[in-house]
């Protein structure tokens, strides 16, 4: 292979495992992909939270906030599985990274009116569907939410998303958005 594209193909090895996080900052991520969720080892059913993603300042990126509605803690895995939906409701397939931004998993248990937190990257483009919502399914728990979007346009927001990628739950905001 000549020089030039061993080296073009090296810095493209080294730019695929970065994650652009808000603000344009390129942060070293490790994509976890853990385990397909909705295992129910949790107390708590998926009904039990309400989750919210807040638009930031930077297009694409998202403050997502699980918050324990009900009278228990509920224990909950690393991440929020997220699926874009369609106005009619029907799911809309894009690859999904979980990474470990801002670190490992920094929450296990949400108390009661509780709230944990992710930071949320959505890639825009060329897409058949744009996602209006998203269902929300936090790892270890059984069942889903529906997901409010604030700030991502009105009456609501027409995403047009061809990938996620999704950090870890933590026990306050900071750092979750990179």
């Amino acid at each position: 292979m000549p020089k030039r594209k061993l080296a073009t193909a090296a810095v493209a090895l080294c730019a695929g495992s970065l994650l652009l996080a808000g603000g344009g900052q390129a942060v070293a991520a490790e994509a976890a992909n853990p385990p397909a969720g909705g295992t129910a080892a949790s107390n708590c059913s998926g009904e039990d939270f309400a989750v919210t993603m807040r638009a930031q300042a930077d297009p694409g990126s998202f403050l997502l906030e699980l918050r324990n509605t009900s009278d228990r803690a509920c224990q909950v895995g690393g991440w929020v599985r997220l699926t874009p939906q369609t106005a009619k409701g029907t799911p809309i397939d894009v690859p999904t990274d979980y990474v470990q931004v801002p670190g490992p998993p920094g929450v296990d248990e949400v108390a009661p009116g509780g709230t944990a937190y992710a930071g949320v990257r959505a890639e825009y483009g060329e897409t058949d569907f744009n996602a209006v919502g998203f269902e929300a399914a936090p790892d270890d728990v059984a069942g889903h939410s529906m997901v409010v979007v604030e700030g991502a346009g009105e009456p609501y927001p027409l995403l047009p998303v061809t990938s996620l990628q999704v950090g870890t739950l933590q026990a306050t905001p900071d750092g979750v958005l990179g």
